[in-house]
């Protein structure tokens, strides 16, 4: 494999059920948009974790700091 290039895998399109590169953010063969991009859901993914952490906490907080 050459430096640079990214491996490049094919995924099956979900609406037209040819196979696509997974990297390209619409279907060539009927302009569908592609649900496997790589790109982009691992930020989404830290988000999540960090808000979820964040309100694990804010949780937590407050169940000890409220009168009982």
């Amino acid at each position: 494999m050459e430096e640079g290039k990214k491996d490049v895998e094919l995924v099956r399109c979900l609406y037209c059920g040819r196979d696509i590169p997974d990297n390209h953010p619409n279907c060539m063969h009927c302009g569908a948009p592609s649900h496997f991009q790589k790109r982009g859901r691992l930020d989404v993914q830290k988000k999540f974790i960090i808000y979820f952490i964040i309100l694990t906490i804010s949780v937590l907080l407050l169940a000890f700091l409220l009168p009982r």
